[in-house]
């Protein structure tokens, strides 16, 4: 590739455990949920002059919320192209 062209791809992947208690209740009311996230992003840009620079790409994420205490699965895939 030539220096006014630059591509990066960034892959990331990460699982959120997390607890829910009624102040009422005490510890013993605690619920759990739990969130699992992949991204995936490509971003290209070309360096035009020294004032400009062309930049465009794609963004795509998957999620997926479990809420335990009601056993009920959310899941969500959005996607994306800028520029």
């Amino acid at each position: 590739q030539s220096d006014n062209v630059m591509s990066e791809l960034q892959v990331t992947a990460q699982k959120q455990k997390s607890w829910n208690y009624e102040q009422a209740k005490g510890k013993h009311s605690g619920t759990e949920d739990e969130l699992e996230q992949q991204n995936v992003q490509w971003t290209n840009s070309y360096l035009l002059n020294n004032n400009t620079t062309l930049a465009g790409g794609s963004d795509w994420r998957n999620e997926s919320y479990k809420d335990k205490s009601e056993n009920k699965t959310f899941d969500r895939t959005k996607g994306a192209l800028f520029g």
